[in-house]
């Protein structure tokens, strides 16, 4: 049982994720952008 309400739990935690303001998901992928350029440009130097 405690296998199901930890999926019930991951579920929420994916709806909390899903209903924040768009705003925050383009931050969020810029961030993510930023940091995947700053690992190409240090693994290729």
């Amino acid at each position: 049982m405690d296998s199901l309400e930890d999926e019930v739990d991951d579920e929420v935690q994916v709806e909390k994720r899903t209903s924040s303001p768009d705003i925050r998901i383009g931050q969020g992928r810029e961030r993510a952008n930023a940091l995947e350029d700053s690992e190409c440009t240090t693994s290729t130097n």
